[in-house]
C-alpha cells in the first residue's frame, strides 16, 4: 500500500499577487517531482511555459541546499526519477521551494 503525502503549498511571492494564497495537495509518497510541478500548474492555471525549479532552504530567499533547474534543456535533473519520498524528510528546518517564472519570481 502506497502512503499519501499531504503537502501544504503557499504562494509566498508573485508579482500579481494580490494577497496570501494556501492549497493542500494529496499525492501518493513515490510521486515525482514532475508529477508535484504539474499538479501544483494545474491549481494555479499556469501553462508551464516559463523556467521553474525546485529547491530545498530555510526561507525562500536563503542559501540552496539543493537545486535543480526544470528547463534545462541540457537535462540536468531528471524529474521523472525523483521521489518525493526520497525527499522526505527534509532536514530541521529546512523546505523544498518551488520557483516558476524568475521574471514575475512566482
Amino acid at each position: 500500500m502506497t502512503s499519501i503525502l499531504t503537502l501544504s503549498i503557499t504562494y509566498i511571492s508573485g508579482t500579481y499577487l494580490a494577497e496570501d494564497y494556501r492549497f493542500a495537495l494529496a499525492l501518493p509518497a513515490d510521486s515525482t517531482l514532475d508529477v508535484l510541478e504539474g499538479s501544483i500548474l494545474d491549481v494555479l492555471d499556469f501553462d508551464g511555459d516559463q523556467l521553474s525549479y525546485f529547491y530545498v532552504a530555510n526561507t525562500p530567499y536563503g542559501k540552496w541546499v539543493w537545486t535543480t533547474n526544470l528547463s534545462d534543456e541540457e537535462g540536468d535533473a531528471d524529474l521523472s526519477t525523483i521521489r518525493l519520498c526520497d525527499l522526505s524528510p527534509l532536514e530541521r528546518h529546512k523546505k523544498l521551494f518551488y520557483r516558476y517564472d524568475r521574471g514575475a519570481d512566482w
